[in-house]
C-alpha cells in the first residue's frame, strides 16, 4: 500500500506515522502497488514514491500537490539498476514509457543518490 497517493486510496496516515519515519533518510525509493495507477509523488527526506498497480482495473487520477507524474493507464514499471543509477520507468499497455525516473549514486552526477 501506498505512503502517500493521489489516486483513489489517498495517503495513509497510518504509513506516515509509522513507516515514513523509519524510511525517511534511510531508504531512497517506496515502491508501492494497491492504487490502480502509475504515480511519482515529489520526495520527502530523500525518499522517493512510486505506484505501479497497473495491472488491475482501470481508475482515472487527478494529480495532487505531490505528484511529479499520475497517470491511469494499464502497463507496468521496469526496474534498473547498476551501482551507478536505479532508473523507474513506467510502460503502458501499447509498450510505450510515457516517464522515467533516475536515481545516481552521490558523486556521480545529478540527484540525491543511491545509498
Amino acid at each position: 500500500h501506498p505512503i502517500y497517493s493521489a489516486g483513489q486510496h489517498e495517503d495513509n496516515n497510518v504509513k506516515i506515522e509509522q513507516l515514513l519515519p523509519v524510511l525517511k533518510d534511510r531508504a531512497n525509493v517506496y515502491l508501492a502497488g494497491h492504487d490502480h495507477d502509475m504515480q511519482h509523488l515529489k520526495p520527502e527526506g530523500g525518499l522517493h514514491f512510486f505506484i505501479a498497480g497497473t495491472g488491475g482495473k482501470l481508475r482515472t487520477i487527478e494529480p495532487g500537490p505531490r505528484s511529479l507524474f499520475a497517470r491511469g493507464a494499464n502497463g507496468f514499471a521496469v526496474i534498473e539498476a547498476d551501482a551507478q543509477t536505479f532508473t523507474v520507468r513506467f510502460i503502458e499497455a501499447d509498450l510505450s514509457s510515457p516517464y522515467s525516473y533516475t536515481l545516481r549514486r552521490a558523486g556521480s552526477g545529478t540527484g540525491r543518490g543511491i545509498q
